[in-house]
């Protein structure tokens, strides 16, 4: 599933540190990086072809030297195209399964971040895409700040127990088994289902049960908001104990009240949780990734790294 990776790049001073986060794809069986940066044919007319290709070979060593030393089998290379078409054709005739990407959350400004090669892949790649968040701002990447990146340490999962969701549950399965320890299962009760007076709130269980908070929001809101409740702790119950199968996890779940994606950023943000595996909609992800979708604002605001899964894919 994640055997051979393309990482792409970009000529910035953030893409050593982004790389620096791919060593704990080693444990999940990830052998080879392709480093990869499309130029379009108007970039190649209007400048020295051998000039491109020494500043590009220049900014791809340190790159590589980092990934080699993390165990992988590096390729670099620079293609002629957009970078849409260029990684969709090499994934698809080169068999490569993952996509990495990376930006920064704020800018020096504050203003939130959504654009580079990330903003290009994200409504077309048509396989599993990693947007690795760069640690500080966008116009000042510090050198160093990607050190002690480990997105397997701690993986949150939040489900709407939909098909394309379950999907994503099989590549946590997969990490699972792959020697990932730590692992958050969540799911938010939209407030569109909740009355208005109900107000947001997280509300936490232990693996015995639901707590006394969780009856009392149940009970004050009706018989429906309380079974509506149990089902979908039953649901995440569920999906722990397949979790639990594996030797030596730790696997929380977590029932949490609000707007989806706001409650999912709030949470990752209080936990440090460095990575989140989550699906998205089938072959590209237009209509998942629509302004304003669960999906999209978390990517474009959370503060973890986001894998996002395709609903069809090769496994």
């Amino acid at each position: 599933m994640f055997t051979k990776i393309i990482v792409a790049s970009e000529l910035t001073k953030g893409e050593s540190e982004i790389v620096k986060c791919m060593k704990g794809f080693r444990k999940l069986g990830a052998k080879k990086i392709l480093l990869l940066r499309c130029l379009n044919p108007y970039e190649i007319e209007a400048k020295t072809s051998s000039l491109i290709t020494d500043v590009f070979e220049g900014n791809f060593m340190k790159q590589k030297e980092i990934l080699i030393d993390q165990g992988y089998d590096v390729e670099t290379r620079i293609a002629a195209g957009i970078i849409r078409s260029e990684i969709n054709k090499i994934s698809d005739e080169e068999d490569y399964s993952v996509i990495v990407a990376g930006f920064a959350k704020h800018s020096m400004l504050g203003e939130a971040l959504f654009g580079g090669v990330a903003h290009e892949l994200i409504n077309t790649v048509r396989k599993q895409l990693l947007i690795i968040r760069i640690p500080g701002n966008a116009d000042e990447i510090e050198e160093g700040s990607g050190d002690g990146c480990n997105l397997m340490s701690h993986v949150l999962y939040p489900t709407d127990f939909s098909p394309n969701s379950l999907k994503a549950f099989e590549v946590v399965q997969m990490m699972a088994k792959s020697g990932a320890k730590r692992f958050t299962l969540v799911h938010v009760v939209n407030e569109a289902r909740i009355n208005e007076g109900i107000p947001h709130r997280q509300v936490e269980f232990s693996t015995s049960g639901m707590n006394a908070e969780l009856r009392t929001v149940a009970s004050t809101s009706g018989d429906w908001l309380k079974k509506l409740s149990e089902d979908d702790f039953k649901k995440l119950q569920e999906l722990k104990a397949e979790l639990d199968k594996n030797e030596n996890v730790q696997v929380d779940i977590q029932l949490l009240f609000g707007k989806p994606a706001g409650e999912i950023n709030r949470f990752t943000e209080e936990n440090n949780i460095p990575l989140v595996v989550m699906g998205s909609q089938g072959s590209g992800f237009i209509k998942e990734l629509s302004l304003g979708s669960v999906s999209r604002n978390l990517v474009r605001h959370s503060s973890a790294s986001i894998l996002l899964v395709p609903a069809e894919r090769n496994l």
